[in-house]
């Protein structure tokens, strides 16, 4: 059995959904003070078709009044409970949600560090238990904070910045861009971009 076929529904839907509504429904939250954006990073790389979505449709990814039900904070207590032995992380949702987040803190790596400890010293009750995760994830962003941007990421956040979320979502406005398309791939985060 493949969820990929309600997967993919679940995605039209929520296009439609967000290009028919006036208001922002993407950051509303639920009775719980969720958002579709936080459920769908706990699913973690299941569901990262719709990570992908969301964020290129504009969701946020964090915020002062979220508090600890930011995304990253539900992608962290998913995480957190499936912790086993080996420290597994579901990488692809980790980039689409990590390049989001740095994307709004104005790609400031200082600023996204911040927000990572910061949610890893407020949910993390035991450092022997939960030290493995945090390194892992602490050394999957680092290159953010520890080295100069890459011309590639520059031009990635430039076109993702100029294009806007209802541009970004459309598979027409991005087929039509005129860039290789392995760099459409970089700016809809549907591929990783390399960091060598």
């Amino acid at each position: 059995y493949s969820d990929q076929p309600q997967l993919e529904e679940i995605c039209h839907l929520v296009s439609v959904l967000v290009h028919q509504c006036a208001n922002n429904v993407l950051d509303q939250a639920d009775s719980k003070g969720r958002t579709l954006l936080s459920y769908a990073v706990e699913a973690g790389d299941r569901y990262v078709s719709l990570t992908r979505l969301l964020v290129n449709l504009g969701a946020k990814t964090f915020s002062d009044h979220l508090g600890h039900q930011s995304a990253f904070a539900w992608f962290l207590r998913a995480h957190m409970r499936k912790m086993g032995a080996e420290v597994a992380i579901d990488e692809e949702t980790f980039y689409v949600l990590s390049h989001a987040i740095h994307e709004e803190v104005g790609g400031s790596g200082l600023k996204f560090k911040a927000i990572l400890d910061r949610n890893m010293v407020a949910l993390g009750s035991s450092p022997e238990a939960h030290g493995p995760l945090f390194r892992r994830i602490r050394g999957l962003a680092a290159h953010f904070w520890l080295q100069p941007p890459q011309l590639r990421l520059l031009a990635v956040k430039s076109i993702r910045r100029s294009m806007g979320p209802k541009r970004l979502s459309s598979k027409e406005v991005i087929k039509r861009l005129k860039v290789p398309r392995k760099l459409q791939r970089f700016v809809t985060l549907e591929e990783k971009i390399p960091l060598n």
